[in-house]
């Protein structure tokens, strides 16, 4: 899409066109810029950052169009080469940019909206229909305001069939969303409690997720959520309602019989007038409600699929999330085994990428060979170099016949190649990764599990499991309590009190947060030396460790007259005419910091 064309589109309060350009990228988070020269940038204004600070930055990397709500200086003279289209809400342009991109594409799309479930059902609807269709779909659970605009921009004349899940947390959202996405079949898997804070109740929240439908043909439904089949009924949008139902034999998809052993599920049921009987691999309840949509859905969309035993038998479960692990010699180990195809191969890089900013880390990428892409082998693995160029991995490992097939076209990569798992183990190829960060992305057929036993740190079988993403749900709800510019400061000393600093400090700078505070400067050493570049304060600054704090922009909690002059001194010494310090006030405990007086 032409950089003008879209000026147009998105009537501008001002427009700067110095160069139109060929837009094949959008992008709203400068750490995870890929290919300048391509990309157009949305300054979003939003609780946790403003883009309009980056501006500067992103156009010293090379990219040169910018989509803004403001100008602050004469751009002609400061970046004479940058264009910039000037509007009143850089979000709402995002969101008509892929609308415009997605009004492109006539073919079926299957939107998904649900309290939870969403990203399973879309992930098993790629599983079972991806040898019928050019699947284009929602990476990971790209469903946000801002999430859903980017996954439609991966639309292209290649594909024939998209899905996309939608997610609110609050009243008017799904509306936007619809009109970026425009789903032609829609799949509503359940409500429930979750972001039910920012609704007067659950029937309001219920409304609300059903506007996604307004130009669908059809609605997949439970027929048995009482809730759910109340508001569809009495829903004005004009689609067909197909339920699947355990009680009700009329009902467009009716499953008669569901037996349950203990590692597999069988499910009887009749659509249209003729009996399926189908068995996955799964056995609870969650899951087996997951697969009865699917069922609906493919009962509209391609029927024939029902009968396909294999497909449903081979289902395999969905990791919501890569694991991030610690590895033998200084390596961090990224364990992609959410999915494996052509199109998270880019999120899976570029989410290496923003580990190792600012690091020293080496980026090293071992992939199996990608099954059932649709796609003939030269174009699929041209397909897969093209996008490793972009990210310039320093080592790339290659697993599987067709890959080492078609090593020639990795040729200007350093990498090596192996037919198999136990021909990589056997090498000693992984024994020469050292200060790495090693993204595996695999097949399950490849039983990558072999290669990460090798390469992480033995650790004792009891584990903690911290999850980011709920840590990230929780700082952005606290956010959401405070004035808008209020300041974030998170407490991370004693190694983020046992769950890991470095991982967990990580995600907190991603997320803009403003301060983080350890206990003693040996922490705050550690993490800059891992790349991490936000402010940091020391709670317990001792009097051997000033000269490393200045060395490492470390920010002292100052408590005591004798330890402001100590630091004084040393800031005079190092010929600095000021330093940041925060000063620790008594508020009644007596134990340290000074009296108000």
């Amino acid at each position: 899409m032409l950089l003008s064309y879209l000026s147009r589109q998105l009537s501008p309060i001002e427009a700067r066109i110095v160069h139109d350009t060929d837009l094949a990228h959008l992008l709203t988070d400068s750490r995870t810029l890929s290919e300048p020269s391509s990309t157009l940038f949305f300054a979003l204004r939003t609780a946790s950052g403003d883009g309009h600070l980056y501006i500067r930055d992103l156009y010293d990397r090379g990219v040169r169009c910018f989509v803004i709500s403001r100008t602050e200086e004469d751009w002609s003279q400061t970046m004479p080469d940058a264009n910039y289209i000037c509007v009143a809400d850089p979000l709402n342009a995002l969101q008509q940019a892929a609308g415009l991109k997605r009004m492109q594409y006539d073919i079926p799309v299957i939107g998904i909206t649900g309290s939870n479930g969403k990203t399973i059902v879309k992930e098993f609807l790629y599983q079972l229909l991806r040898k019928d269709y050019r699947i284009v779909r929602s990476p990971r659970s790209y469903n946000s305001q801002i999430g859903v605009p980017l996954s439609i921009w991966q639309m292209s004349g290649e594909h024939t069939l998209g899905i996309f899940e939608a997610g609110i947390s609050q009243t008017n959202e799904m509306e936007r969303l619809e009109a970026v996405i425009r789903p032609t079949l829609g799949i509503i898997t359940n409500i429930g409690a979750a972001h039910q804070e920012n609704f007067a109740d659950t029937r309001t929240k219920l409304q609300e997720k059903l506007r996604l439908f307004s130009r669908c043909q059809a609605i997949v439904y439970n027929a048995d959520h009482k809730e759910i089949a109340t508001a569809i009924s009495s829903s004005p949008e004009a689609a067909v309602a197909i339920g699947w139902s355990k009680t009700n034999p009329e009902a467009q998809v009716y499953i008669c019989k569901i037996e349950t052993e203990e590692t597999h599920t069988t499910i009887k049921f009749r659509s249209d007038g003729a009996d399926y009987s189908i068995t996955v691999p799964f056995t609870d309840e969650a899951s087996i409600e997951d697969v009865l949509h699917c069922i609906t859905l493919i009962s509209i969309l391609r029927p024939e699929v029902l009968y396909a035993q294999d497909r449903f038998a081979s289902l395999e479960p969905v990791e919501m999330r890569m694991e991030v692990k610690a590895g033998d010699r200084g390596n961090t180990i990224i364990n992609d085994v959410y999915s494996s195809d052509v199109y998270s191969l880019a999120l899976a890089l570029d989410f290496q990428q923003r580990r190792t900013a600012g690091t020293q880390m080496k980026k090293v990428v071992v992939l199996s060979d990608i099954l059932q892409s649709g796609m003939s082998a030269e174009e699929l693995y041209a397909h897969v170099a093209a996008q490793l160029r972009i990210y310039r991995p320093d080592f790339f490992i290659g697993i599987g016949e067709d890959i080492v097939a078609q090593r020639h076209r990795f040729a200007d990569l350093h990498a090596a190649f192996f037919r198999d798992v136990t021909e990589l183990l056997t090498s000693a190829v992984l024994y020469e990764c050292s200060d790495s960060c090693i993204l595996l992305k695999g097949a399950r057929k490849y039983r990558f599990e072999q290669i990460t036993e090798r390469l992480v740190q033995q650790v004792h079988e009891t584990a903690l499991r911290i999850n980011l993403s709920a840590i990230v749900h929780n700082l952005n709800y606290y956010r959401s309590l405070v004035p808008s510019g209020t300041k974030t400061i998170c407490m991370v000393k004693a190694q983020g009190y046992g769950v890991g600093s470095y991982e967990l400090v990580k995600t907190l700078q991603e997320h803009r947060v403003d301060y983080i505070a350890v206990a003693v400067a040996d922490e705050g050493k550690e993490l800059r030396e891992r790349g991490i570049t936000m402010p940091i304060v020391v709670m317990n600054p001792e009097r051997n460790a000033f000269q490393m704090l200045i060395d490492y922009r470390l920010e002292p909690e100052i408590y005591s007259f004798t330890l402001l002059r100590s630091f004084f001194e040393i800031v005079v010494r190092n010929g600095l005419a000021d330093y940041p310090v925060h000063i620790k006030i008594d508020t009644g405990m007596h134990r340290l910091g000074f009296m108000p007086a």
